[in-house]
């Protein structure tokens, strides 16, 4: 393949080679992304400082096999992409979300808080936030002692949100319908609708289709709530506790989320760019389907994707 510039012609293949190009705009064009597509992306691993903690069987003597059996099975089972989010601790998951990096996998770091009213945020964040960074944003959530168990942050939902959104980092609403620490059961009233209304919450975590959910929440899930409907809905991805390589091959533990580059950014764009007709989702859980929709030549299209 051949290109020119009015200097002559050069061969494609030579400069790709060298990783330099005679045209800047070229360079330019050649560095960008070659297009979003679908990512299988399991949001919330824990540690294995976290199963010692909180006394959870097994099979793993050492931190070092425990991380190792987690890589292998995300390859087992095609997983591009992790979070590692212990509660609120990042010190722990250094190891693996470098073992993670070094295997090819796109690790987010980052930790699962608990604000002060008592709900659960996975916060997610860029690899270029490194573990000291993070360490010190768990401490601007008032959380200073590594050795409490199951630390509860200073800040409540909506101010949580807004801090993410400053500190560069998305927040997902972890298992957004279950009993202790799920937004949608955990708040009521007028609390549950400002922070379910907020334009900086992006997306929440099921274990689950929707249909499964408990049956009052699944209109406010599939945006069909009058009261709790939004303009931009917010997109409800597969995301449940990894606490064991077998957990992995779970159809709750990860979904297929579609982005041109995987970052926060990415993340924000895939439930961000697409609007359409009321009471449709922008990434809706079926079974072990993630129907996940796109914007395509600025019409709004769904692909749906299934788990392996």
């Amino acid at each position: 393949m051949f290109g020119g510039t009015a200097r002559g012609v050069y061969r494609m293949d030579d400069v790709l080679r060298r990783g330099s190009t005679l045209s800047t705009r070229l360079g330019t064009a050649l560095a960008l992304p070659n297009g979003a597509r679908f990512y299988r992306c399991a949001l919330q691993v824990n540690t294995f400082g976290y199963l010692v903690r909180h006394n959870k069987i097994t099979a793993y003597r050492t931190e070092a096999q425990y991380n190792s059996a987690i890589i292998q099975s995300c390859h087992n089972n095609g997983i591009e992409v992790i979070a590692v989010t212990d509660h609120y601790r990042v010190h722990e998951s250094a190891h693996l979300i470098m073992l993670a990096r070094d295997s090819g996998i796109f690790a987010f770091g980052g930790f699962e808080a608990v604000t002060k009213d008592g709900v659960h945020f996975l916060c997610l964040f860029d690899a270029d936030k490194d573990t000291a960074a993070i360490e010190r944003l768990i401490g601007e959530c008032g959380v200073h002692n590594r050795h409490e168990l199951s630390p509860t942050g200073d800040k409540d939902c909506l101010e949580l949100l807004e801090a993410a959104k400053r500190w560069g980092g998305v927040c997902i609403a972890s298992h957004v319908a279950a009993d202790g620490g799920g937004l949608l059961k955990k708040l009521s009233g007028q609390s549950r609708l400002k922070v379910w209304h907020s334009s900086d919450l992006h997306a929440c975590a099921l274990a689950g289709p929707i249909d499964q959910a408990p049956e009052n929440l699944r209109a406010i899930l599939n945006n069909k709530d009058g009261v709790y409907r939004r303009e931009r809905q917010v997109a409800v991805i597969n995301a449940q506790d990894v606490n064991a390589p077998e957990d992995l091959t779970a159809p709750g533990a990860s979904c297929f989320i579609k982005m041109s580059k995987v970052s926060v950014e990415g993340l924000r764009c895939a439930r961000r760019s697409w609007r359409g007709p009321a009471g449709e989702s922008p990434a809706q859980v079926r079974g072990s389907a993630c129907l996940v929709t796109s914007v395509a030549l600025g019409k709004a299209t769904t692909t749906t994707k299934r788990t392996q």
